[in-house]
């Protein structure tokens, strides 16, 4: 089974017997011999049996390791922080980023939200395990009619003082207050684990729109250096042009270059806008009050990826968790649905105080009270009870297949992320050396443009190479920052094999 074992949270048996003799005095409790009564139902609720039948989790074997291995000659190190993953990339304004992000980020505050409120709920389920009690006190003063029978009789007035404690609980018997408890605790530990998750794809969010950013940052310096050597170039053919030793197409051909860097300038800067934009929202801001500086000198981090991931990491990732903690949750509620063939015992009563007089209202003789058991056992309902186990078995089966589904999914978000550091790496490689060439072709076409040996048309030839090279290279750097974001945020937040086993309960 791909999820570890974890012990169900069980809440400590409360002793009821106790609760109630503090109460009520054991002298008054005797009066009435019920404590024998109380005593044999509480040991019927805490040590009855579940009814119906207990699915588990169904086994999933995974594959011993994953179908794609990143190349050799790429640096391999399992040297990535657990917690505080992005860290790796060794950038201060990240850091302050993923961390504002995690402070102010409404999509945190809401899964927060979520959390306690699940946790909220199992609170009603375990109370449900123990009695209800209420205090019912009262004083009043009555006037009786003289003329309700045949004769006529002096009217009366009569006080009444009354103080008592009412019970009311369900015997478990059968287990269904048992199993409901179970399953808001498992439901709320799914929760627990849907905001790990939210948190883990937030922060990821927040390093990949912040690789984006510094990507269109080194992409708009250097369209920034192509317009300024496309104009150079451009006043170079001018003067050429003047003199008679160029011609209006070189001029034409020069001007549209320019012209068309430029635009693709301020695309370029569009984008950049736009993404820091959506960085704004990422981290709870509004854009108009948020703005990151252009760092044009701003270099990608050197990456340092793990050669072997056992596919055991995968225990990790919080929505794996999530979506066996709600099979669990739908398996407890089968055996509560199941309940609902058996009688349903409660037990009730109540215990107090009344009297005409207050001062006589605590003397013994002013003591009433009564207890004893309920039973309701419904014999007919058209199918009602059938119809509510069929459905509790329907969504067990459900929530099987999209647990199998998301494991499925988990594996599939490695092996791409896997497979495209793979072939990213020797991509990369091959954009530089393409970049550095054009570059340098670059360089030597202007200089051989200057002194006339080339025309305007090569040289605009190879400058175009050089900008598509250039930013192709970049643009590569920023697909495989994503991608080892991708498979960080895949493996559930880290690389290092140490956190496999901690979130266990024991």
């Amino acid at each position: 089974m791909l999820s570890p074992k974890r012990k169900h949270l069980e809440s400590s048996e409360f002793n009821t017997q106790s609760m109630l003799m503090k109460t009520i005095s054991r002298n008054h409790l005797k009066s009435f011999r019920l404590y024998p009564l109380f005593g044999y139902i509480s040991i019927l609720s805490f040590g009855g049996c579940a009814v119906g039948p207990q699915r588990s989790v169904p086994e999933i074997t995974p594959p011993a390791g994953f179908k794609n291995e990143i190349a050799q000659g790429v640096p391999t190190a399992g040297t990535l922080p657990d917690v505080r993953w992005w860290r790796v990339y060794g950038d201060g304004v990240l850091d302050v980023l993923v961390e504002r992000a995690m402070a102010e980020s409404p999509d945190v505050t809401a899964a927060f939200a979520r959390v306690e409120r699940s946790a909220a709920i199992a609170g009603l389920a375990q109370s449900a395990l123990f009695p209800s009690l209420d205090f019912v006190g009262s004083a009043n003063r009555q006037r009786s009619s003289g003329n309700t029978g045949k004769t006529s009789t002096p009217a009366s007035m009569s006080n009444r003082f009354s103080n008592a404690l009412g019970l009311d609980w369900e015997v478990d018997m059968w287990g269904r207050v048992h199993r409901l408890q179970e399953s808001a605790d498992a439901s709320a530990l799914a929760e627990a684990r849907a905001y790990d998750y939210v948190v883990l794809t937030l922060r990821a969010k927040v390093v990949e729109a912040y690789f984006n950013i510094r990507v269109l940052d080194r992409s708009v310096e250097i369209l920034r250096k192509t317009v300024e050597f496309r104009k150079t170039a451009q006043k170079l053919v001018r003067l050429r042009n003047v003199s008679g030793l160029a011609d209006e197409f070189e001029a034409a051909q020069t001007d549209t270059e320019l012209a068309g860097t430029l635009a693709e300038l301020k695309s370029y800067e569009r984008k950049r806008a736009l993404a820091e934009n959506a960085l704004a929202i990422l981290v709870g801001a509004y854009p108009a009050e948020f703005a990151l500086a252009v760092d044009a000198t701003w270099q990608p981090p050197s990456l340092k990826i793990p050669q072997a991931l056992p596919s055991e990491l995968l225990q990790r990732r919080p929505d794996i968790i999530e979506a066996e903690l709600l099979v669990r949750a739908a398996s407890a509620k089968i055996g509560a649905s199941y309940a609902a063939y058996y009688p349903k015992i409660t037990l009730t009563g109540d215990v107090g105080f009344t009297a005409g007089k207050l001062s006589n209202l605590y003397e013994q003789n002013s003591l009433f009270g009564s207890m004893g058991p309920a039973v309701t056992w419904n014999v007919f309902n058209s199918g009602y009870t059938e119809s509510q186990v069929a459905q509790s078995e329907a969504e067990y089966r459900q929530l099987v297949a999209l647990y199998r589904k998301q494991v499925l999914t988990a594996f599939g978000e490695v092996e791409d992320a896997l497979a495209s550091l793979s072939y990213l790496q020797a991509e990369l490689a091959a954009r530089k050396d393409a970049s550095v060439s054009a570059e340098r072709a670059s360089t030597l076409a202007r200089e051989r443009h200057k002194n006339g040996l080339v025309s305007t048309l090569e040289l605009m030839d190879s400058e175009r190479a050089a900008l598509n090279t250039a930013l192709a290279w970049t643009q590569t750097m920023g697909v495989q920052l994503t991608q080892s974001v991708e498979l960080t945020r895949a493996l559930g937040g880290g690389w290092e094999e140490k956190r496999v086993g901690e979130k266990e309960w024991e």
